[in-house]
């Protein structure tokens, strides 16, 4: 992925990146919509085949056929992309040729983290990684076993925040031709993060304040577009293909390991009835669970990961100023 993002930013023109990964962002959500969707009308239609006339067909061999079904569109998706050319590196100046070489992956590291706004920048995505991560598994243990919400809830609420990004996704690209991609990003990480203070109050009978926090989970799409553009923008004369895979990929490695890190926290606190060594019970008496406390942490930790954006600066894009460019191997030049 990080690959694909580097090749297609190469050869897009960057004034016109905020469109790229808002359409992008689009079609991502619009997919996450349609094949759940698809998927659970047909574990629906094999479960019940008899009712079809189809009972002589086994319901192993039906799962087996969606799965390869599913794997066949993963390598045509493949296809479209064939049509891009390859790039390559080529310096404007006499001067960039001919001290252009091929850096160490350390020397690139550390290159790259010396530049202030990109090592900000990734504090910020790696901070709210973990503090989101810490959720994870604990949301879903409260509202199935505290709150009773059922599968098919769920896909409601999960269908309310797809449907709040898809339609948040082009004013996302409007708000960054006029205001900056980091003043975008900012204020959407701090909509976003209210959405705890929905599930730190919600209970059984309260339960209908998680619609509110999906609702508000809806500005992930102006996130990840301005979130991606900006890391684009930082690196684009540096080592961009590292930049947006310390920003992204390595993020989502902290989320994995804060989420077992998390879920580990609740279920420790709810046999032994303790937390960070210190005792639950007088909590407990006035009515704070282990998952609010929990909840509590991590609302603490997203809303101060828009804090490190105070020391980004955003680049002006001048079209034809920059020191390089990217051409396609199969251009004249």
């Amino acid at each position: 992925y990080v690959n694909l993002v580097t090749w297609i930013t190469e050869l897009y023109p960057q004034q016109r990146w905020n469109g790229l990964f808002g359409r992008w962002e689009f079609a991502r959500v619009g997919i996450l919509i349609v094949v759940p969707s698809l998927a659970a009308f047909l574990k629906y239609f094999g479960k019940h085949l008899s009712d079809y006339g189809l009972s002589n067909i086994p319901e192993v061999l039906f799962y087996g056929f969606i799965f390869v079904f599913g794997i066949s569109l993963q390598v045509l998706s493949l296809i479209p992309l064939l049509k891009y050319p390859a790039t390559v590196y080529i310096p404007f100046s006499d001067e960039a040729r001919n001290l252009h070489y091929q850096p160490s992956s350390y020397q690139s590291m550390i290159s790259l983290l010396a530049d202030r706004s990109i090592c900000c920048m990734i504090l910020s995505s790696w901070w709210l990684a973990f503090f989101q991560g810490l959720t994870q598994s604990v949301f879903f243990t409260h509202a199935s076993q505290s709150l009773g919400i059922t599968l098919e809830m769920y896909i409601i609420l999960n269908s309310t925040l797809y449907a709040c990004q898809t339609v948040l996704c082009f004013p996302s690209i409007l708000l960054m031709n006029h205001f900056e991609a980091r003043k975008v990003y900012f204020v959407s990480l701090i909509l976003v993060s209210f959405s705890l203070i929905c599930w730190f109050c919600s209970t059984k009978s309260t339960w209908w304040l998680l619609i509110i926090a999906y609702i508000l989970w809806g500005f992930f799409a102006p996130v990840n577009i301005s979130g991606s553009t900006l890391i684009c923008k930082l690196s684009r004369e540096n080592n961009q293909a590292l930049a947006f895979a310390l920003f992204r990929s390595v993020a989502g490695f902290f989320a994995g390991l804060s989420g077992i890190y998390g879920g580990y926290l609740l279920e420790t606190a709810l046999k032994t009835r303790t937390l960070f060594g210190c005792d639950l019970a007088e909590l407990a008496v006035s009515g704070i669970s282990p998952f609010q406390i929990i909840v509590l942490i991590s609302f603490l930790g997203r809303i101060t990961a828009p804090v490190w954006l105070l020391w980004v600066k955003e680049p002006v894009v001048i079209p034809h100023s920059a020191s390089s460019i990217y051409i396609s191997k199969e251009s004249p030049a």
